[in-house]
């Protein structure tokens, strides 16, 4: 046989590997189609987790914020409230000067203090007079 010439064989066989190597090339793509299609698959589902996670989180951190405001809004009305009532404590006596008042009280007071009146004073001094005699 003659260089370039191939018998049918030859021709056959070489046909044959092409269409071997074409069928295993052609799996090989599907294989890395189908892996292809199952990491878009898995990507996809990570970033609707993503997405998902991201959405709690704004909502949570409006939350936080909201919170944030209640807080503050009670904070200055429990000041406001503090200052009115610091306000209404400047006009109100202090224990030592109720103690003071409970004390002038008790001194004048004629059911504990020991005051006469008019006649019972005149009476007492007729009955010293009349026992001294004068």
């Amino acid at each position: 046989m003659a260089f370039g010439e191939s018998s049918a064989s030859d021709t056959d066989g070489i046909v044959r590997e092409l269409l071997d190597r074409v069928k295993a090339n052609s799996r090989r793509i599907r294989d890395v189609e189908e892996e292809n299609r199952s990491l878009n698959k898995g990507l996809k589902s990570i970033e609707e987790r993503v997405i998902n996670f991201e959405k709690r989180v704004d909502r949570d951190r409006n939350d936080i914020l909201d919170e944030i405001d209640d807080i503050s809004t009670r904070i200055m009305k429990l000041e406001n409230r503090l200052m009115k009532i610091k306000e209404r404590l400047e006009d109100v006596p202090r224990k030592h000067e109720v103690e003071e008042i409970r004390n002038f009280k008790e001194l004048l007071s004629p059911i504990k203090s020991e005051f006469l009146t008019e006649s019972e004073a005149r009476q007492i001094i007729n009955d010293e007079l009349d026992d001294r005699g004068i």
